[in-house]
Order: C-alpha cells, then sequence, then structure tokens
C-alpha cells in the first residue's frame, strides 16, 4: 500500500489504480455485484461533483445514516473529495438523542437509505418499532437540509437526490476540495445525553495518519481479497490495489463462512462477537475456514484467549490472526499475534506493542493514555487534544507490551476489595461449555454493598444450563481461576445482550436486567 501522508493522496491513489487497473475489480456488493477501480473512481468524481453543484461546501456537515455498501463506500469518498464531513448518524439511538446529536453539528445535507426515510415518515411503521423499543427519528423532516436517498423511491420519501443519479459519469469532473491538516472530515458520537451530546472530531491530518498507520495492520496487496463491512479496513484495502468482498447485511454465521469460502477471500476482518458465532458454525458442521485465507483481523471489540483456542483448528496452516486494540478516538493503537496471545501467562488482556508512532502512558491511578499523529483532533465543541484517556486500566510487561486489566467503569468493589472482572472473563470463558460470560456488579440496597453476578453465554452444544452452572462452580473452587473475594454470589445462564454497533457485550444493559432481579437502584449505588 502506497503510504498516505494526506487526504489528497487518497483520491490520486484511486485515479492511478484507475488508469493502471481499470478492468480489475475494487468492490463486490453484498448481491455479488462487481465494481471496477475505473468505475469505483469515476462514481466518486461525479458524485462529487454533483455535490458541489447542489451547493456542499467545504466544512458543510452531512448526516450519514446508510449501512454498509458499494454506495456508501462511494458517497463517503465523494462527499470527503467534495469538502464535507460526514457525521455518523445511527438512527437506532432514538429519537430525542438523534435530535439533540444534529442540532449539535446542524447538518446541511443528509444521506440515508429510501427504507429510513419512508419508515421513519410513517405513523404506522413508527408505532409498530416504538412497540419493539425502537424510536426512529423521522429523519426525511430536517429542517434546512438537502437529502440524498440511496435506493429507489419509495412513499414518504422527501423530496432527495437520487444517490446512482449522482455517480453516472460526466465529461468533466471538478477537483478535489483541498482539505487543511485541521479540516474536520468525519464526527462520529459516542456517549453523553440529549443535553450534552459527546462526539469525536477526526480531520484531514489524523484519519490520513490513520490510513497510513493501518498498513502495519496486515500484509494487504493488489492480489488480496479482504471480506469486510468496516470502512477502516475497506479503505486501506481499496488503496493496496486489492479486492474488497462485502457481506450481506445481517448476514449470519452460516452465510458469513459461506461468504468466505466462495469469495476464496486472503484477508478477513471480524468483530469478535461474529467470530464467535463463525467458529461456533464450524464445529457445529465440521467446516474449517478456507486454505486461500492468509491473515484473520479481529477488533472492536476485547478478543479473549478461550476464542482464539477454539478458532485455531479450524484456521489453515499459514494463516496468521492479529487482534488489534484501539478506541473511536485513535485506531490502531496496538496488536498482536495469535501465537503471541496464546502464550501469554500472565493476568489481564495482552493487546500486544503500540504501534510505532503510537504514544502511550499510564496515569497515576493506572489508566492508559494515548496519543499519536492518527489521534482525533479534539471532542466537538472542544479543544484540540494532545491525548486522550481509554477508560481501560493497564500495565506494560517487561517488553513494553500494553496489558489491560479491565476498564475504569466496570471496575466492582465489593467492600474494601476492588475487582477488575477483565481478569478473570478470559479464565472462566476457557471452562467447556462456556462460550462467553461477564462479571457484574449489582448494588443491593440491603446489605449496602455491590453482589457479584457471573452471566455465563452457553457454547452451542451446552444444553443443560444446571450443569453448566455445577460444572462452573466446581472449577471456580478447585482450579483457583478467581481470587476468593471475587467470587460470584450467583450465577446466570443467559445470552449476553451486545451493543448495537460494535457488537461489544452491552454491559449497562446487562446491569439493568440483573438489578431487576439480584439488586436495586440498577446496579449502581447512588
Amino acid at each position: 500500500m502506497t503510504r498516505i501522508t494526506s487526504l489528497g493522496e487518497i483520491y490520486a491513489t484511486l485515479e492511478r489504480l484507475a488508469h493502471d487497473r481499470p478492468d480489475d475489480i475494487a468492490l463486490v456488493s453484498s448481491q455479488g455485484q462487481p465494481t471496477t477501480f475505473a468505475a469505483l473512481n469515476t462514481a466518486i468524481c461525479a458524485a462529487a461533483t454533483r455535490l458541489q453543484a447542489e451547493g456542499m461546501r467545504r466544512g458543510d456537515a452531512v448526516a450519514f445514516s446508510v449501512r454498509p455498501s458499494v454506495e456508501a463506500v462511494i458517497l463517503i469518498l465523494a462527499t470527503v473529495r467534495a469538502g464535507g464531513t460526514i457525521v455518523a448518524a445511527d438512527p437506532g439511538m432514538g429519537a430525542d438523542l438523534f435530535a439533540a446529536r444534529m442540532a449539535a453539528v446542524q447538518p446541511r445535507f443528509v444521506m440515508a437509505e429510501s427504507v429510513l426515510y419512508a419508515l421513519s415518515a410513517s405513523r404506522l411503521a413508527r408505532r409498530v418499532l416504538r412497540g419493539r423499543h425502537l424510536e426512529l427519528p423521522q429523519v426525511g423532516k430536517m429542517a434546512g437540509c438537502r437529502f440524498v436517498r440511496v435506493g429507489r423511491w419509495l412513499p414518504c420519501t422527501p423530496p432527495s437526490l437520487d444517490a446512482a443519479r449522482l455517480m453516472r459519469p460526466l465529461s468533466r469532473y471538478e477537483p478535489p476540495v483541498p482539505l487543511q491538516a485541521d479540516d474536520p472530515v468525519l464526527i462520529i458520537f459516542t456517549s453523553g445525553t440529549t443535553a450534552q451530546p459527546r462526539a469525536v472530531v477526526h480531520t484531514a491530518r489524523s484519519i490520513s495518519a490513520m490510513l497510513d498507520a493501518s498498513r502495519l495492520i496486515a500484509q494487504v496487496d493488489a492480489g488480496s481479497i479482504v471480506v469486510t463491512d468496516q470502512l477502516h479496513s475497506i479503505l486501506p484495502a481499496l488503496l493496496a490495489g486489492a479486492s474488497v468482498v462485502l457481506p450481506k447485511i445481517g448476514a449470519g454465521a452460516a452465510g458469513m463462512l459461506d461468504l468466505v469460502h466462495r469469495s476464496r477471500a486472503t484477508h478477513a476482518f471480524f468483530v469478535p462477537s461474529d467470530l464467535h458465532r463463525l467458529v461456533a458454525q464450524c464445529a457445529q458442521h465440521g467446516r474449517a475456514l478456507p486454505v486461500s485465507l492468509r491473515w484473520l483481523v479481529l477488533g472492536s471489540g476485547p478478543v479473549d484467549r478461550s476464542l482464539l483456542g477454539r478458532l485455531r483448528p479450524f484456521l489453515p496452516d499459514a494463516a496468521r490472526v492479529r487482534s488489534v486494540y484501539g478506541l473511536t478516538e485513535m485506531v490502531p493503537v496496538a496488536c498482536v499475534d495469535m501465537a503471541e496471545k496464546l502464550a501469554w501467562q500472565g493476568e489481564g488482556d495482552l493487546v500486544g506493542a503500540p504501534l510505532p508512532g503510537a504514544r502511550v502512558r499510564l496515569s497515576e491511578d493506572g489508566e492508559l493514555i494515548v496519543g499519536g499523529e492518527w489521534l482525533c483532533d479534539r471532542y466537538l465543541g472542544g479543544e484540540p487534544l494532545a491525548e486522550v484517556a481509554t477508560g481501560d486500566l493497564a500495565r506494560f510487561d517487561a517488553d513494553g507490551r500494553i496489558v489491560l486489566l479491565g476498564r475504569v467503569k466496570d471496575m466492582i468493589i465489593r467492600g474494601h476489595y476492588n475487582i477488575y472482572p477483565a481478569l478473570y472473563e478470559g479464565k472462566i470463558a476457557e471452562i467447556p461449555g462456556v462460550a462467553r460470560c461477564a462479571l457484574i456488579g449489582v448494588w443491593d440496597e440491603r446489605l449496602a454493598d455491590e453482589r457479584v453476578i457471573l452471566v455465563l453465554e452457553p457454547a452451542a452444544n451446552e444444553t443443560d444450563p444446571e450443569r453448566l452452572k455445577r460444572r462452573v462452580a466446581q472449577a471456580l473452587r478447585t482450579a483457583a481461576l478467581i481470587d476468593v473475594p471475587a467470587l460470584p454470589d450467583a450465577m446466570v445462564v443467559m445470552p449476553l445482550p451486545e451493543t448495537g454497533r460494535t457488537h461489544k457485550i452491552d454491559r449497562a444493559a446487562l446491569r439493568q436486567q440483573l438489578a431487576a432481579r439480584f439488586g436495586t437502584l440498577h446496579g449502581r449505588k447512588p
């Protein structure tokens, strides 16, 4: 992959690929339709030119609610080429929070799928979805915005620009809008309330540096076939001249396994929860990953040793597995190979050596602090950042590798003892029959202390919850997997809830569920 030192080099690289390899496949849609490098570059240039003609100017915020697809990739690259700022706008966050976040960025354009416009405008659809605990914002009624739709027109869709028409070839294309290093390119909301939404602002500098740092994760070249739906892995692959295959939205483990085989993938990116289901599929049907696979990259969540141990029998001999550690503010920070992680004997989660250019240190209370060229510029409305606190408690081993000890906010305080769930969950997950687990603290008013609840998600072949609890209890008593003060007060066998965007274990939702059963005050001391 060519080194990326500015956003302009992204478009120069795509132009060069379109010229040198016009008929080679750049993207394969979830329906199996190929897009060549020539067609991709033309669509990006055409859409950017037409967006400028429709009034898009440097710095315009663009609320973006298009799921991973060929159209999404083109629109994102076209928007940035036209000078716009992509604002990740997840409609599933709820109407009030969505409105508060959009008020904070004041978008001039909205890009969404026709089905979202139609559903969010229909009273009946909104009422049905509300019954399923999904409150859709009326995306097509945002004041003062121009609308772009992906997909055929549907009833209740507002007057909008058709994405397919934007991408049609032109006789002349406007050059990329030159951006300064601190111009915003991507805004991602991470947390906060309706009164104070919090968003990460990535700039031309941080995005180009992030793409350059991504070269260090896996060896991708012009002959690679990469299966992924994550933009931070799609773009580096395209810039290396590889072919990217997009999975179907909501594809199950069986469909994903079929896709990896059918596409003869050399590289694949998975979040741990998806890999967990893929490994279960392999085990259930006795089917290995294809021999074509050379690299498997894992990210967007913790990767425990038990999952890697279950994965190993289904890997081709030549495949390398690498787990990436990062955060929305800065990704990647560090990475570690599977062999290195499986060989780790110490406590905590080994996430590897910091990548060249990543600055890491520990605060006085042991929280990991990170910085570097690809750190986000600031939080929305805030001052420029030199470093950020990760929220992870950590230490460095003798080789300077980062070892995570747990989340600051997940620490359980029982009496005078601090319990770090991450120190134990990986060991417990290695007990036969356990797929994943979580230690959760639930405040009990009667005890004036936190109760420790161990939630076990059973493996696919484990059908007897009581037998699983007995097996785990026996292991905890005899195998010294957990310190005595951290022994759970109760065990529950159930599927673990996940967050919608990252598929991490949703500990807040889990804590609320357990609080209703075991404690009070939503599982937290007032």
